[in-house]
């Protein structure tokens, strides 16, 4: 263990480390000219609502904002700028966040940059699926992700208004990690929760005080998020996933209720054990974006990078992703061969999106059986982190 250890966390320069960080660099240099050249998608309805919003007119009139109001607040310097620059802007601070996520996911297990695993970790930025998709959509992905990174970091050393207010900013730019909140229900620590709910709650009230016709997210926006759009061929949940597969509405409803089951058990047999390592709290959190992903009514493939704090968990000896289930699952969430897939026509496109879906189902089946196994001996364990 303690070998496995220093090989992964120690400082190293040797020739294959310095060659996976020039692989790593040009890789994500690569994915960020094309991302500024080509993509942006996502974040021009952002962009516009921001600029409605700074103009005094109806941001949520604009056609895919969905974001709540609190976004426009966090978001509003955006709307000063063109769209070509704003793109730009928000690509390299998505890219600055989602490299700045992995060092801490990193520290959260004790390793840092200058090492085997960090080197590993960055020519994997530049492979990840979701992390491309993340880029050339100029999604927000990645501020959402340096948040969830902070607060689990927080939370491993036990500071947990501090993980209240890391959640509570990423629930303000999109609530996508809402559920992660439970974290904090779980440990009692009930004044963490209320400021991560707050946080956002009183950024929307002064972004709705200070919008045109602001009440449309209530009554246009959150149905359409609630209903999601199902019938879509980019619907990674199992609502999409039947859809898809034109299956009947009951055998999705049936999936969504077994998983979330599922998903609750396996939390309840976690949260037995009398410590809570850092491994069990990145687990768990992983385990809650999963079951969001699977059981709401839409979900995007590039959502799988909120799970990058469990894949960096395999640097940890008693990790659920050292199993071939996991393997399988890893590759479905976050293989790079999109292209491959999509020379397949509409059906490889349809194959693609069932991929994704199967992996999120096969990482809740490894997380499930990393509950079911004996707990490692006491020397062998992480205990916390360094200060």
């Amino acid at each position: 263990m303690t070998r496995y250890r220093s090989r992964l966390a120690a400082g190293d320069t040797s020739a294959a480390w310095m060659v996976l960080l020039v692989i790593g660099v040009a890789l994500l240099a690569a994915r960020l000219v094309l991302a500024m050249r080509y993509g942006g998608g996502d974040f021009q309805p952002v962009w516009a609502a921001c600029r409605a919003f700074l103009q005094h007119k109806t941001p949520y009139t604009v056609t895919l904002f969905v974001y709540p109001p609190s976004s426009l607040l966090l978001f509003a310097p955006f709307g000063l700028l063109g769209f070509p620059v704003a793109k730009i802007t928000i690509v390299l601070f998505d890219a600055a966040a989602i490299v700045l996520a992995a060092g801490v996911c990193l520290r959260i297990f004790g390793i840092g940059w200058r090492s085997a695993a960090g080197a590993i970790t960055l020519v994997g930025l530049g492979l990840l699926a979701p992390v491309t998709q993340t880029l050339y959509a100029a999604n927000v992905n990645g501020l959402v992700l340096a948040g969830e990174a902070a607060a689990l970091l927080a939370a491993a050393r036990q500071r947990w208004m501090l993980a209240g207010a890391f959640l509570g900013v990423t629930l303000a730019i999109k609530p996508i990690l809402l559920p992660v909140v439970l974290l904090l229900a779980f440990q009692a620590k009930w004044r963490a929760l209320v400021l991560s709910l707050a946080i956002p709650a009183v950024l929307s009230g002064v972004a709705l005080l200070l919008s045109v016709d602001g009440g449309l997210f209530f009554t246009r926006t959150i149905p359409f998020l609630i209903g999601g759009e199902g019938q879509s061929g980019e619907n990674i949940s199992l609502a999409g996933a039947a859809a898809a597969m034109s299956l009947p509405a009951w055998i999705a409803a049936f999936a969504r209720v077994l998983v979330l089951a599922g998903a609750a058990l396996i939390v309840w047999r976690h949260w037995r054990a009398s410590d809570r390592e850092p491994l069990r709290l990145v687990e768990i959190a992983s385990l809650i974006v999963i079951t969001t992903v699977l059981v709401a009514s839409f979900g995007w493939p590039y959502y799988g990078i909120y799970l990058l704090p469990l894949l960096i968990s395999l640097v940890d000896p008693a990790s659920a992703m050292r199993s071939w289930i996991a393997a399988i699952g890893i590759y479905a969430v976050g293989g790079p061969d999109l292209g491959l897939w999509l020379r397949g026509g509409h059906l490889g496109f349809v194959l693609l999106h069932l991929r994704f879906t199967l992996g999120f189902v096969l990482l809740v089946l490894a997380i499930g059986a990393r509950a079911r196994r004996p707990e490692l001996p006491a020397g062998d364990r992480r205990q916390g982190l360094p200060a």
